[in-house]
């Protein structure tokens, strides 16, 4: 078992579903490969009713939620990446301009702005 903090909930890990409360992952295994015999099995037994027989409770609206989180944060993501692309292509072209602009005393290595001359 699993605990989920954004979803403030339990599932199991290894069958990635709700947690199978009442049922170890074996006892859910078998559920899995055969649910009718499990079910007669248990009800003869007297261990399983009806209304506590193991569902998936997996809802189309939770995954629907949760991929377009997904996308949201893949898009937050590309966008950041854009805009460090732009940061690097400015701090390139300011470099270029710069270059054009300042030079480096040869005995000391001083930047110095060129203001004329060739």
């Amino acid at each position: 078992m699993a605990f989920c903090p954004i979803d403030n909930g339990h599932f199991c890990f290894r069958h990635r579903t709700s947690w199978h409360r009442d049922f170890t992952c074996e006892q859910y295994d078998a559920f899995l490969a055969d649910p009718q015999s499990f079910n007669r099995k248990v009800r003869t037994r007297g261990e399983l009713d009806e209304t506590s027989k193991p569902v998936n409770h997996t809802s189309r609206s939770r995954s629907e939620r949760l991929l377009a989180e997904r996308k949201a944060r893949e898009a937050a993501e590309r966008k950041r990446r854009q805009e460090i692309q732009q940061h690097k292509d400015r701090l390139i072209a300011e470099e270029v301009a710069t270059a054009s602009v300042i030079k480096h005393c040869p005995r000391c290595n001083v930047e110095i702005e060129k203001d004329g001359g060739w």
